[in-house]
């Protein structure tokens, strides 16, 4: 009966370790999409920008946990060059950067969803 009573407490400990992440994952791709789609104009996304890098930057190392490291490092990549093509003025290259930007941040939300899919 101790064994049962043990291995119910770890399995409900994974279950809210799981649930917690999956919280904290979708609040920062929320975060990320909503700020992304905010931003219309190179002239005016500067410094939006460097809140969302700096947001980015302090939540990554925790996103890595669980997601790919390839997905983090496409979502990092695609601000920088977010960035770039706002302080260069280069409209193309910024709709397409937070186009790429707004994919990854999906991405990172897909990869988290409590789903047959994900299971398999």
């Amino acid at each position: 009966m101790k064994t049962f009573i043990c291995s119910s407490l770890a399995f409900l400990a994974l279950l809210s370790v799981i649930t917690v992440n999956c919280f904290y994952i979708n609040r920062v791709a929320d975060r990320l999409e909503s700020d992304l789609v905010s931003m219309t104009e190179p002239a005016s996304a500067e410094q939006p920008l460097l809140i969302l890098k700096d947001y980015w930057e302090r939540n990554k190392a925790l996103v890595g946990l669980s997601v790919s490291f390839e997905e983090v490092h496409n979502m990092t990549e695609y601000l920088l060059e977010l960035q770039i093509a706002a302080r260069e003025q280069d409209t193309l290259e910024f709709e397409r950067s937070r186009a790429l930007a707004l994919n990854a941040a999906a991405e990172l939300r897909r990869l988290e969803q409590f789903g047959l899919a994900n299971l398999l």
